[in-house]
């Protein structure tokens, strides 16, 4: 395994006990936030100030959310995790599941962008891998 899946197995882990601090340690200061336009909180968040708002407000909606990453791909200076994503609503009580896609990219063991994909095939196409993998 790559140092940079690595430490992003590491960031999900982190996550996932509520560790932030160990998150942002990851996240470069100008990291690019990008999430899929379909999804609830839509847009592009730059910096850790923006993402930390984002993730508190994703926090009140859905409480807490884990996420379980499961395969990796890497190209140069992107990795793409599949991993699935549980939440409970805040008021509902309703529980979500859903697979996703990540797409990272490193430069010097920091994550400057990342970017969210609903589908497989749209994550590795935009790391220029093919879609059947």
């Amino acid at each position: 395994m790559s140092d940079n899946v690595e430490r992003l197995r590491r960031g999900y882990e982190a996550f996932n006990r509520g560790d932030l601090e160990a998150v942002f340690e990851l996240l470069a200061p100008e990291i690019e936030w990008v999430t899929d336009e379909r999804v609830p909180f839509a847009g592009t968040y730059r910096g850790h100030d923006e993402i930390r708002a984002l993730l508190r407000d994703q926090q009140e909606v859905f409480g807490q959310l884990t996420m379980e990453p499961y395969e990796f791909f890497e190209t140069g200076d992107q990795v793409v995790a599949f991993l699935r994503q549980r939440a409970r609503g805040q008021a509902s009580g309703a529980a979500v599941e859903i697979t996703v896609g990540h797409l990272w990219t490193i430069r010097n063991g920091r994550a400057v962008r990342w970017q969210g994909f609903p589908q497989r095939e749209k994550a590795l196409e935009a790391a220029g891998l093919p879609a059947r993998r």
